[in-house]
């Protein structure tokens, strides 16, 4: 699993840096959130998106790893592409 972390950090297309400085400013003016949520509104800014969506799983990852989220229980995904499946749930400490 960590060499799996590694190799989407180290591709640059992956913009793995540029979301995860978002994500450690943003998670500042949340109570609770979901990573579908996260990745919404980092769209929302005109930004460059990940070609591999896959990176916001290894920014979710380094957030609690740094002890910057806490895992807050389950949601369902709003999504339709989601299928209503449950989501992790965070509160930024």
């Amino acid at each position: 699993m960590e060499n799996y972390i590694e190799a989407v950090k180290a591709a640059k297309q992956n913009r793995f840096l540029m979301c995860y400085s978002y994500a450690v400013s943003w998670i500042k003016w949340q109570n609770k959130f979901s990573s579908e949520e996260l990745i919404a509104d980092y769209e929302k800014t005109g930004a460059e998106i990940p070609e591999e969506k896959r990176v916001w799983g290894a920014v979710i990852r380094e957030l609690h790893k740094h002890n910057l989220i806490t895992h807050a229980g389950f949601a369902i995904y709003k999504k339709p592409c989601g299928h209503s499946k449950p989501i992790n749930v965070w509160k930024a400490n």
